[in-house]
């Protein structure tokens, strides 16, 4: 009787020492994933960073442990790999993503068998576009030469301009990334309208208005 009790304990310590170990992560019972997500915006698009992290509590040689991630935007599907870490545990991957005229949401999951973490970033609506001044006046004192300069923000660059006169001639334009700049080129009276189409189509305008230069008394 002793015997069979000395062989049942034997086999109840063996299965709890089996329990214990062998397992690495890939098979989802020890260590855990681990999603972060970062950005940098531009005045269009945001690069969105997932930092994908397997850690396990006792094993440091990570390498051909199995990670599978998906990514979407707004909900769709704009990612989906099937990969292995390196002996480090960590993956990292950058995604630029368009700003549009509201809040998009970009969100990483990722798993290792029943391993999930998951992480998601907000990147912000485009500001509105806006074209300031509104009206800009050369006085009659302003002669040729003399500059107005109409700055733009917000929308989705890059801009397009398209500059109307009254009559012809009246000034020279330059546009540039963030607006343009007016150059009187005649001492005649008259109006121009600038309009500024952003890359999403949004269009806003201004206006000049030149008044008929008077020469200053001699």
């Amino acid at each position: 009787m002793s015997r069979i009790i000395a062989l049942f304990l034997m086999v109840c310590t063996l299965g709890i020492a089996g329990c214990g170990g062998g397992n690495d992560g890939a098979g989802g019972l020890n260590g855990a994933v681990t999603v972060t997500g970062s950005q940098v915006a531009t005045d269009s698009s945001s690069n969105v960073t997932f930092t994908i992290q397997y850690t396990h509590p006792l094993k440091t040689d990570l390498i051909g442990v199995p990670i599978n991630y998906t990514v979407t935007v707004d909900g769709d599907i704009i990612d989906h790999v099937a990969t292995n870490f390196n002996n480090s545990g960590i993956l990292s991957v950058t995604y630029s993503v368009p700003k549009v005229n509201f809040e998009r949401s970009v969100h990483c999951v990722a798993n290792s068998a029943n391993l999930i973490g998951s992480a998601t970033q907000k990147v912000a609506a485009l500001g509105t576009l806006e074209i300031t001044p509104l009206s800009a006046t050369f006085a009659d004192s302003e002669g040729i030469g003399t500059t107005k300069t109409f700055t733009v923000s917000g929308g989705a660059k890059p801009y397009s301009f398209v500059v109307t006169q009254s009559v012809p001639g009246l000034v020279t334009a330059v546009p540039g990334a963030s607006g343009i700049v007016l150059t009187r080129a005649s001492e005649a009276a008259g109006t121009v309208l600038i309009e500024v189409t952003d890359n999403l189509g949004t269009k806003v305008s201004a206006q000049a208005t030149l008044v008929t230069y008077v020469p200053p008394a001699p």
